[in-house]
């Protein structure tokens, strides 16, 4: 039996739960390997990587550019059944948005770790004056997040319906600003580890702040997820994956190597965007900010004294530049370390 501990760490001070102690986890012995898991090894294996962590098992790395958020690509549908659902527009959006949880790895940046149980989508919110934010759930059941600022994905009210978040979200070194004037809500967890409604985004102040009648749709099942019809939403799920293997309100499962039995395996490096993608990245992230900030200080915000907004201006320069060096030091380690991986299968033409 092994057991694992996460010491849940605050990076920055906003608001977040009163107790820090250490969370520990005991993860059963292996169940008889399912097969089902095909769907997810295979589906998702021309969008990323597939690779053993010592921890955690098989995981998948998705092969996104730097500043890639989990929840960003896509936008949210409000249902009957399941409140806001979070509709996709990523190939691989099916699975990892509405099953398992999302990490930020030091060695791998985002990853994801397989679920057994669908949801709409697996995340905690935020709200405050004039914002809605949210972040992906990570491993463990009830605490919040331990995620640096930038992971927050953060919308004005009014564009909360948009069609593609990324277009319209906060940029992320401005969370600092906004997330304190936020409080956060309930986690879509029940005791049982099972899914509940996100329904804590109230719709009627989305449509007072969007001037739009939002009408519930249907959730229909087909291969086809995120496909929006006038009256549905669309999504897919896995089959019958298994039973828990971690028990209580947690529904990871930390895939064995012996569910790759039939797949090829070597030791290389993870895929990484190349440098001058990051040195783009960041650098057009620096202008933007450095920008805005010689504006407000032309003309300072309302009732800000000038002594906090200099306090303001310096943590968002703190976490811009916290997020690439942790972006850069993920890549560097990602193409330098050979680990095990499953080999990628030639699509057929």
């Amino acid at each position: 039996m092994r057991v694992i501990t996460l010491i849940v760490v605050t990076l920055l001070a906003v608001p977040a739960a009163p107790s820090c102690a250490p969370t520990t986890y005991v993860v059963a012995p292996d169940p008889p390997p399912p097969t089902p898991l095909d769907p997810f090894f295979d589906d998702l294996g021309p969008y990323g990587d597939w690779w053993w962590n010592d921890t955690w098992g098989w995981v998948w790395s998705p092969t996104v550019g730097y500043g890639w958020r989990p929840y960003t690509v896509g936008h949210w549908v409000w249902t009957a059944e399941w409140g806001w659902l979070w509709a996709s527009s990523e190939p691989f959006g099916w699975a990892c948005f509405h099953y398992g949880r999302w990490i930020w790895l030091d060695d791998a940046g985002w990853v994801w770790l397989p679920g057994r149980t669908w949801g709409p989508g697996w995340v905690m919110w935020r709200s405050g004056p004039g914002y809605v934010g949210w972040v992906p759930l990570g491993p463990g059941p009830f605490h919040e997040p331990h995620v640096h600022l930038w992971w927050w994905v953060v919308v004005e009210e009014r564009h909360f319906l948009a069609p593609n978040v990324v277009e319209v979200a906060v940029p992320p070194d401005r969370n600092p600003v906004v997330l304190p004037s936020t409080r956060v809500l309930h986690r879509p967890e029940r005791d049982d580890g099972a899914a509940s409604p996100n329904r804590d985004i109230d719709v009627q102040a989305i449509e007072r702040a969007t001037s739009t009648k939002v009408l519930p749709k249907r959730v229909l099942e087909a291969k086809d997820a995120g496909a929006e019809l006038p009256d549905a939403v669309t999504v897919r799920r896995a089959p019958d994956i298994g039973p828990d293997r971690v028990g209580g309100r947690q529904d990871l499962f930390a895939p064995t190597r012996e569910l790759a039995r039939d797949r090829p395996v070597d030791e290389r490096p993870l895929s990484a965007p190349p440098d001058d993608e990051l040195e783009r990245y960041f650098g057009a992230a620096r202008a933007r900010l450095d920008e805005r900030q010689r504006a407000e200080q032309g003309a300072p915000p309302k009732g800000v004294p000038p002594d906090k907004l200099r306090a303001m201006q310096e943590d968002e320069r703190r976490v811009l530049e916290e997020q690439e060096q942790k972006e850069r030091e993920a890549a560097a380690k990602k193409k330098a370390q050979k680990r095990p991986a499953l080999v990628k299968k030639t699509k057929k033409r």
